[in-house]
């Protein structure tokens, strides 16, 4: 590309052909190795078939509504809004109906005075200095709420649609233990895999990684819980 002569493009593109050849090649060979070996046939842990994988999708959303059942017993749902976050009405009607069907507990902020219907969230608050402490700066942005040690975890910093959020949810929560492994995976619409993921790595990070950390400190890392007051 550097030097586009006839010579050099007529190279790149037959190096190209070689290239896509050996690919399809390697394609048609996989396909016949994986197909019907038992660990390597992606079809037991997803069927193809669109009817067998709707089934499959039914019976992971009727486990994702239990796990999330139990979940919302003892964790509730934060979300702040203002004037400028127009899908924050919707929302609201989102976590009305999960109020509804899976008894979520959830609380509106308001950061500028904008407030929700009373009759989508009856329970609303202005904001006290909460937003501070959490990095909130615009409407949108909803959070775990954890009883142990009055702890919010970032669940989404913008406005984020029903299924969507449910699925953020459950990630946030199992990656922060509040859900296990094995309920997480209830709700996958995929079967287990067949085969066990060793560990991975030594344990230490790589220097890239800390040079990566190290530059982006300044910016805050919001993996982690936050503990706040209101």
């Amino acid at each position: 590309m550097d030097d586009p002569t006839p010579e050099n493009i007529e190279r790149y593109f037959l190096l190209q052909k070689q290239a896509i050849d050996k690919s399809e090649v390697f394609a048609e060979v996989s396909k016949m190795v994986t197909t019907g070996h038992p660990e390597l046939d992606e079809g037991r842990r997803r069927p193809r078939q669109d009817s067998f994988a709707k089934a499959l999708e039914e019976t992971a959303e009727e486990r994702k509504r239990e796990v999330l059942t139990d979940f919302f017993k003892t964790h509730a749902l934060v979300m702040f809004m203002d004037r400028n976050c127009s899908s924050c009405a919707l929302m609201g009607e989102n976590f009305f109906r999960m109020q509804q069907t899976h008894g979520l507990v959830w609380q509106s902020v308001s950061l500028d005075g904008t407030l929700l219907p009373p009759e989508i969230s009856p329970s609303q608050s202005f904001d006290a200095g909460i937003s501070e402490q959490l990095g909130v700066a615009n409407g949108g942005a909803v959070f775990i709420a954890a009883p142990q040690g009055n702890t919010f975890i970032p669940v989404t910093w913008n406005p984020t649609g029903g299924a969507e959020i449910a699925d953020r949810i459950l990630l946030v929560a199992r990656r922060s233990g509040l859900i296990s492994d094995e309920q997480f995976r209830k709700t996958q619409a995929i079967n287990p895999r067949v085969s066990e993921v060793g560990p991975t790595g030594t344990g230490e990070l790589p220097e890239i990684l800390r040079q990566a950390d190290q530059h982006l400190r300044p910016f805050g890392l919001h993996l982690d819980a936050t503990e706040a007051t209101q």
